[in-house]
């Protein structure tokens, strides 16, 4: 069985877990998976039915597909627009239960690694299908979604939230902030007790602008 938890806002009422933070099922979240690499941590038995279901979408949010991996025995995977039918994983994962599986997407394929094992390497124009290439292929996803099921067969336990390209990391807090950049780093004084981000200094400003008790290495973090 399969709650999805992901390392996000404690403010904002996440609950927060060892650095893996819940979410919620349905929901779409704002990912650039071209920029930063999906992480994914299961406890599925193989031969469950349990399956890592993972919809993408653009920043118009118009679906470009999905990638399941299917606890079955041994275990599979499919991705809509690009497989035909289920295909078993060219290599099979490690056989520990508890799993940490990476996500990475480049313009021309989809990488599936489980505990530092690489299970899949697909490339997009090895697919039969036309639409696989002219879908996935470049730098177009924005959003992804753990879809919501009527009956418990999601395997994804949590999933580890980087901050994405307009976001600023706060390591005190802990929380990914949004920011608003002209091309400047954002500015930070030293306080008693941590630094406080001063959103009147330079041109890159996030949010909040208050006292945090972040670490010394965030201070130097740059805008894109």
């Amino acid at each position: 069985m399969i709650r999805l938890l992901l390392f996000t806002a404690a403010l904002c009422g996440t609950f927060v877990l060892s650095g893996w933070t819940a979410v919620e099922e349905g929901v779409k979240i704002p990912w650039d998976l071209e920029a930063t690499p999906l992480q994914i941590k299961t406890n599925s038995t193989l031969g469950s039915g349990d399956r890592i279901d993972l919809r993408l979408f653009n920043n118009k949010d118009s679906y470009l597909g999905y990638l399941i991996v299917m606890f079955s025995s041994p275990m599979q995977y499919g991705m809509y627009y690009c497989t035909l039918d289920w295909t078993d994983l060219p290599v099979q994962p490690p056989v520990e239960v508890d799993k940490i599986w990476k996500i990475t997407k480049t313009e021309t394929t989809l990488i599936v690694t489980c505990n530092d094992v690489e299970v899949l390497n697909y490339l997009f124009a090895d697919s039969s299908k036309s639409d696989c290439v002219t879908t996935l292929g470049g730098d177009v996803v924005e959003k992804i979604q753990f879809p919501r099921y009527d009956t418990a067969i999601t395997a994804s336990d949590f999933y580890w939230l980087n901050c994405q390209k307009d976001e600023l990391w706060i390591s005190g807090v802990p929380q990914c902030v949004a920011r608003l950049c002209f091309g400047r780093p954002a500015s930070f004084t030293n306080v008693k007790g941590g630094l406080e981000h001063n959103k009147y200094i330079g041109n890159c400003t996030s949010y909040p602008h208050k006292k945090v008790p972040v670490s010394l290495e965030d201070k130097d973090r740059e805008c894109d």
